[in-house]
């Protein structure tokens, strides 16, 4: 399960953002501080539940990443790129309850590592910033278990996938509002791939979209 690419809304050295969001690839805690001019470093937290199932099964995962931006003369596009890590675990959500009656379906155990680099985009008004990255990475799955039975009180079919790789293109684009001076509101949209059918075990869900609330934490320049 994809975190949301992230897209900074802030601008000026020492300050800090933090987005609470929720959306289609589950619920968001992201942060993000302007270290330098240039230089801004990030890092998120992602809860996924899969409502269909009704088991309360899903994925959590961290991010942590950095950006280096160019400004243009014009002061108004950002030019630039973010590259990071992300760690997740978590169990797909099925039709079938194994441990109640191994009623026939399929599930996933999974426990996975990535890396991403992602050029990004950003034109930045006053109050509000429009931005578009392109997040492109590679999957490394440390456990990846598929569970299925095949037959209404069948016995459960274990196979392991360990070691699987897969890699992946997120576009998304995002636009936020500044309502307050430490308050914006941003909506984000985007699809997630993966280039290597292969590697796309089971079910996944390519849309990667969310509603946010930032908290801008510092004094920008006027």
């Amino acid at each position: 399960m994809p975190h949301t690419a992230y897209l900074p809304t802030i601008r000026d050295r020492g300050q800090a953002e933090i987005r609470v969001s929720t959306g289609f690839n589950g619920s968001e805690l992201q942060a993000g501080y302007q270290a330098s001019d240039k230089l801004i470093l990030h890092a998120a937290l992602l809860n996924y539940r899969n409502r269909r199932s009704g088991d309360g099964k899903g994925f959590r995962s961290a991010d942590l990443g950095a950006g280096y931006y160019y400004a243009p003369p014009n002061g108004y596009w950002r030019l630039g790129g973010h590259a990071g890590v992300a760690y997740g675990s978590g169990t797909s959500g099925s039709s079938a309850c194994f441990e109640c009656v191994g009623t026939p379906g399929t599930e996933y155990e999974v426990r996975y590592t990535y890396a991403y680099v992602q050029p990004t985009a950003l034109l930045q008004t006053t109050n509000q910033t429009w931005g578009f990255g392109l997040r492109m990475g590679r999957a490394y799955y440390h456990e990846l278990t598929e569970l299925r039975a095949e037959v209404l009180g069948g016995p459960i079919l274990a196979t392991s996938y360990a070691g699987h790789q897969g890699t992946f293109m997120q576009p998304t684009f995002q636009y936020s509002w500044r309502v307050l001076r430490w308050l914006a509101f941003s909506s984000s949209f985007g699809v997630q791939r993966f280039l290597n059918s292969s590697a796309a075990i089971g079910t996944v869900n390519p849309l990667v979209g969310q509603l946010g609330l930032h908290v801008i934490l510092g004094k920008g320049a006027k």
